[in-house]
Parts: C-alpha cells; sequence; structure tokens
C-alpha cells in the first residue's frame, strides 16, 4: 500500500501529524500517525513515530533538533529502531511495560503520572500507572496534550 510518508501537515501552534503506514494488528489494519511538537526549547518532541522516510526525516529535520521519541503505549514501538538509528542523541522514553517487550531498545526513561521536566512546561501528560499497580483494566498508554496559549 501507498502513502505519502513526506505529508508533514501543520496540526496547530508547534505541533505537527504525519501518517504512516498500515500496520496489522492481531489480523487487523491498523493505521498509523505520529506528532511532532516543538517544545520551549526549540527541539522536537516525536511521539509515536511512524516509518521514517527520506521526505519524512528532511521534512523533521527542518522543523529543528530531534531531542525526544517517545512510544505512548506498548502498540507504538514499531518504528522505533529507525529513528534512534537516525537520531543517536535523541532520548528515548518507554510506556509502561514497553521496555519488557522491546529489550532490543536502550531506553533512558519510562514514562509516568507526571511528564519530564524537559517539557513539563509545553505538554501536560497522564498514565494508567495507578491501575496498573492495582490491577484494574486499563490499557499501557500515556496520554499528551500540548499546551496552547488561546489565539
Amino acid at each position: 500500500m501507498s502513502f505519502d510518508r513526506q505529508n508533514l501537515q501543520p496540526f496547530g501552534p508547534e505541533i505537527w501529524i504525519a501518517d504512516g503506514p498500515v500496520a496489522s494488528f492481531y489480523g487487523f489494519p491498523y493505521s498509523t500517525r505520529m506528532a511532532v511538537i516543538r517544545v520551549s526549547d526549540g527541539s522536537l518532541f516525536v511521539w509515536s513515530p511512524v516509518a521514517l522516510s527520506t521526505a519524512l526525516r528532511a521534512a523533521v529535520d527542518a522543523l529543528g533538533s530531534v531531542r525526544y521519541l517517545v512510544s505512548p503505549n506498548a502498540l507504538h514501538h514499531l518504528f522505533l529502531a529507525e529513528w534512534t538509528s537516525a537520531y543517536p542523541e535523541a532520548r528515548l522514553y518507554a510506556s509502561p511495560r514497553l521496555r519488557r517487550k522491546r529489550r532490543d531498545l536502550s531506553f533512558n526513561a519510562e514514562l509516568g503520572d507526571a511528564p519530564e521536566s524537559a517539557w513539563a512546561g509545553d505538554i501536560d501528560q497522564s498514565s494508567c500507572t495507578e491501575a496498573l499497580r492495582s490491577r484494574r483494566s486499563c490499557s499501557s498508554t500515556v496520554t499528551a496534550a500540548p499546551r496552547c496559549s488561546p489565539i
């Protein structure tokens, strides 16, 4: 299936999205999409990276320096190796449980209930960590929402 990997689209102030290829998840087609957020220091936070093409890399590089690669849950890890190879200086963040699943990757930290200080002023973050500890039903997902100023 063909798709336009270089199609990095503005989504909001300092936020861009790009669609990736369809991935199979237990036999079901699962679309992929990533977000790129420019944080206050000008560096880039890449949320759920999709397949990295030459054109997508050029589009991302034109925005700034990739400093954070973030996998929001145990499903959004398929393309992390490509991105860590392309951006070896970027810090790699795992969602809860992903570190055990992807032992081939060297994660710098695991996401938790509070945002990292590096992006705390720009992105809100929450997770299901407490629910996981108490064995309540919850997916291993960390959600983030950019803090946007009103227009």
